[in-house]
């Protein structure tokens, strides 16, 4: 589904202050992984997105479903790939109402004809989670909670069927409750629509309990990569135990 082959992104490079994030970087993505990546600030998390996204120059190789990414600019690698951040401001039209969001979604899908049908069809889904944003439809996005709005950012980045998803701590600016309500609403739609996901996270009971493989990144490389019964079978106390020096930042460590 995705290969990267020594995918290798530096800043500053030739200066004093040059850094290596991620050096000759390799990770293979199988078609429908969820997977859960930790890793410390500055372990390489998000710029591996961002050259994923071809928002950060990088040298090596990226491949989605064999096809070279390299060259491919941003806006049309977003064709394929979906992507959710932490900023529930982000991922939306503002001043659009939440159906008019859903319709931009579409990408001139749906003909004013089919407007009506398609309506009912997003009220059935937004019913679903549970949010009450089927009572929103008329309301702009920016009126919206937290919560209400990364659910309306997923399903505007899943509705168009993205061969992959990216989710960038998209539940850490929300309370516990209403991150559990949309890791809910995520697990669903990712199981749904068969997407390749990959969601970064500083939560070890979040990246135990969903998805069906985890990594973790520690100064740009894979320290563990775990799926299957391993994965099932692993605690926060183990991982913890064996890896606790890859976590640096203290956020990691708590508990929600």
């Amino acid at each position: 589904m995705i290969r990267i082959k020594n995918l290798t992104v530096g800043f500053n490079q030739g200066t004093p202050m040059e850094k290596m994030v991620l050096k000759k970087f390799n990770l293979e993505v199988n078609d429908g992984d969820f997977i859960c990546i930790l890793g410390s600030n500055g372990a390489g998390k998000s710029t591996l997105f961002n050259a994923l996204l071809g928002t950060v120059d990088y040298s090596g190789e990226i491949y989605l479903d064999d096809k070279l990414l390299n060259g491919i600019p941003q806006h049309k690698r977003a064709k394929e790939i979906g992507v959710v951040y932490q900023d529930p401001l982000r991922g939306t039209a503002p001043n659009l109402s939440v159906f008019e969001n859903m319709l931009l979604s579409t990408k001139g899908r749906v003909s004013f004809m089919k407007k009506r049908e398609y309506k009912e069809e997003a009220i059935a889904e937004l019913e679903s989670y549970g949010l009450g944003l089927e009572n929103q439809l008329d309301t702009a996005a920016n009126q919206l909670s937290g919560g209400q709005r990364q659910s309306l950012t997923l399903y505007m980045a899943t509705n168009s069927n993205p061969k992959v998803l990216l989710l960038d701590e998209h539940t850490a600016a929300l309370d516990p409750k209403t991150q559990e309500i949309v890791m809910e609403i995520t697990d669903r739609i990712v199981k749904e629509k068969g997407i390749s996901t990959l969601m970064i996270t500083h939560n070890l009971k979040t990246a135990l309990k969903y998805g069906n493989r985890l990594i973790i990144l520690n100064a740009g490389k894979v320290v563990l990569d775990i799926s299957g019964e391993e994965k099932m079978n692993m605690t926060e106390e183990a991982l913890l135990k064996t890896y606790s020096g890859n976590f640096s930042d203290v956020t990691l460590l708590e508990q929600e």
